[in-house]
């Protein structure tokens, strides 16, 4: 046993002289602390005057076995290593290439000089590989160095039967000095991509997602050709969505294709969706790459054309629209010079809201976007406005830019038709806009004026009353006035036809018998609300309901008002006011929170006064 730097080998050792001689080296076991580097191992090897054999030399460790033999004599060797069952998770670990690797692996190597000109081969296989978002059945690895030349036959990476594979030829790898890969020792490559899916997009640094996709592509390299075609790419994708994470939307049924072209561009991307409920988009982007940069990918310029037949998205979750355009952008490197994206969009129809939850005060957060904006966008029927307060039928005048890289709106929605839905009443609209402010966040203003009219429940009058909505969608400023037979209303009139249909005065000369002065309270919904604001303190009662019932040929107001008149007795009174029938009193007295007595008189069908006794008690299980 040797224990060294916390490092512990033991093992067993046969020596036998002779010629040849003999070395049996059994139960080796290398650990370190409490783990076991090498859990078993063996070595035969067989030495004389001119050579040494290794007959037979195997480890078994935690992550697989290895097997070595060979012979070395003078300036000639030949040996082989191969590995079995190697568990890629626990090297990933080792090698630390983070956790998300796995698979089985397994290989062999050779390893041959003759008269000091060496050659060597690999052959592996790996089953059920996966690193980050790739995963596949296996990969088939075939590698030759010969001459210091490396040759890559074949990498496979096969899934259901369909191999995407690499291979290349590469000069100089193994020099005096050592070995390296440099890029320009790079004699040819060739790259075959076959029924590939969604990971691709996910592995690759760029603004877009997939739902069944299936891509497949071929890429060659070839040093020695001339100038500007020492590149090819082909590449064909079936997408069934593809979804643009910086603008939140999504395009169905795509087809992509990526070819050589004969323009001065060189290089010619194509992309197209169709969907008989989505329309059609058509776009073409074309690349000027300089291939004498490589490997280092610089791009001279571009020029793209997306155009759209009636086609219907959703934009940034506040609208939903379908139109007919073109956008349209050109220069020269990204990179170095930001491209503006410009166009022009005919919104056929659809529906737009407010961006965010305006209701509870939020706003969407976009993305930066790598592109300058100016779209016009023009809409003249067909298009709706809708939120809580409003339903309109708009027409749009906006332009789409950015502002230090975000995007934003700015233009005015102008109403032809629609309604305002206020105090639980439609009021239709005369004139009205929604200005859109650029900027981050994006602000918006609401300038609308909107009528209806109120018959009176008592005197069949007809009231018309105007609501001005002004400001922000999130704390908008409302305004109402009104005008009846004998002129302008006041806002107590306005708030009482709205709740009850009867006038602010016609309310006060009620008489109940329960209820002889002003109201006060209270209804439990925003109509309820604003009419208690101008109602002075009333009598101190603690339930008061009103209920109105007005239809065209006959008016109820169903009043339910009560109060604690002693801590235990509840009494209370329900009647139509407009009724001749006196309506009903109760009484209600707690013997205790579970068990209460309740007495109540209240009309017969011969008009007379019935009293009644009952007695409650709530049973809990």
């Amino acid at each position: 046993m040797i224990s060294r730097g916390g490092i512990t080998v033991t093992a067993g050792a046969t020596y036998r002289e002779g010629d040849p001689a003999l070395l049996l080296v059994e139960g080796l076991r290398v650990g370190s602390s409490k783990q076991r580097i090498i859990q078993d191992g063996a070595m035969l090897c067989i030495l004389d005057s001119s050579s040494v054999a290794v007959d037979t030399a195997w480890v078994r460790t935690p992550h697989g076995t290895l097997e070595l033999e060979g012979l070395a004599a003078g300036t000639t060797s030949d040996f082989s290593l191969s590995g079995r069952h190697i568990d890629l998770s626990q090297l990933g670990g080792l090698l630390h290439l983070g956790t998300g690797v796995s698979g089985t692996g397994q290989f062999d190597v050779t390893a041959n000089t003759v008269d000091g000109v060496s050659t060597a081969s690999f052959e592996g296989r790996i089953t059920g590989p996966s690193y980050g978002a790739y995963q596949a059945d296996s990969i088939t690895i075939d590698i030759d160095l010969a001459g210091g030349d490396l040759t890559v036959n074949r990498i496979s990476s096969w899934d259901d039967g369909v191999a995407s594979t690499l291979n290349a030829y590469v000069e100089d790898v193994a020099t005096a000095d050592g070995y390296s890969l440099e890029p320009g020792n790079i004699v040819r490559a060739e790259l075959m991509l076959n029924r590939l899916g969604d990971w691709v997009f996910y592995a690759l640094p760029i603004p877009l997602r997939t739902r069944g996709a299936d891509i497949s592509a071929r890429l060659e390299y070839m040093r020695d050709a001339p100038a500007g075609r020492r590149i090819t790419v082909e590449a064909v994708a079936s997408i069934e969505r593809l979804f643009i994470t910086t603008l939140n939307m999504y395009l169905s049924n795509v087809v992509m294709h990526l070819q050589p072209d004969s323009s001065e561009f060189g290089t010619r991307l194509t992309l197209s969706s169709a969907d008989s409920s989505r329309g059609t988009i058509m776009a073409t982007l074309l690349l000027d790459i300089d291939q004498d940069s490589l490997p280092a990918i610089n791009l001279e310029a571009f020029d793209f054309r997306a155009d759209f037949d009636a086609f219907r998205a959703s934009v940034g979750g506040f609208a939903n629209v379908m139109f007919s355009g073109y956008l349209e952008a050109e220069g020269t490197d990204p990179a170095l010079v930001r491209p503006e994206v410009t166009g022009k969009i005919q919104i056929l129809e659809g529906i737009i809201g407010m961006p965010g939850d305006v209701a509870a005060g939020e706003t969407s957060q976009p993305q930066p976007l790598p592109v300058d904006l100016h779209i016009s966008i023009r809409g003249e029927r067909d298009l709706w406005f809708r939120s809580s307060l409003a339903d309109i039928e708009m027409i749009l005048d906006l332009t789409v830019s950015t502002q230090q890289g975000f995007p934003t709106v700015s233009g005015t929605l102008t109403s032809s038709r629609g309604k305002v839905h206020l105090l639980q009443k439609d009021f239709d609209i005369t004139e009205g806009a929604v200005e859109f402010l650029p900027g981050f966040p994006m602000e918006q203003r609401i300038d609308i004026t909107a009528v209806t009219v109120v018959r009176g429940a008592i005197d069949r009058a007809s009231y018309t009353i105007t609501v001005v909505i002004q400001g922000s969608p999130a704390d908008p400023v409302i305004t109402l006035s009104g005008e009846g037979p004998a002129g302008s209303l006041t806002q107590e009139d306005i708030l009482a036809l709205l709740a009850v249909g009867i006038t602010y005065g016609e309310l006060q000369q009620m008489d109940s018998g329960a209820l002889q002065t002003q109201l006060s309270g209270a209804a439990q919904n925003y109509v309820g609300q604003l009419l208690a604001r101008s109602l002075r303190e009333g009598v101190g009662l603690d339930q008061l309901e009103l209920t109105p019932d007005l239809l065209a040929d006959s008016t109820s107001l169903t009043l339910n008002i009560g109060k604690y008149v002693l801590p235990d007795l509840f009494v209370a009174f329900e009647g139509d006011i407009f009724s001749s029938e006196p309506g009903t009193i109760s009484a209600q007295y707690y013997i205790r929170p579970d068990l209460y007595l309740v007495g109540s008189t209240k009309s017969t069908l011969h008009g007379e006064q019935e009293p009644s006794m009952e007695l409650h008690y709530t049973l809990r299980y």
